[in-house]
């Protein structure tokens, strides 16, 4: 359970950096 979250935190942040450049 703690992998799959923080696999799902490492999406979102991902996706907020990847709005961040635009």
């Amino acid at each position: 359970m703690e992998r799959r979250a923080h696999q799902t935190a490492k999406m979102l942040v991902d996706l907020v950096d990847y709005e961040a450049l635009d």
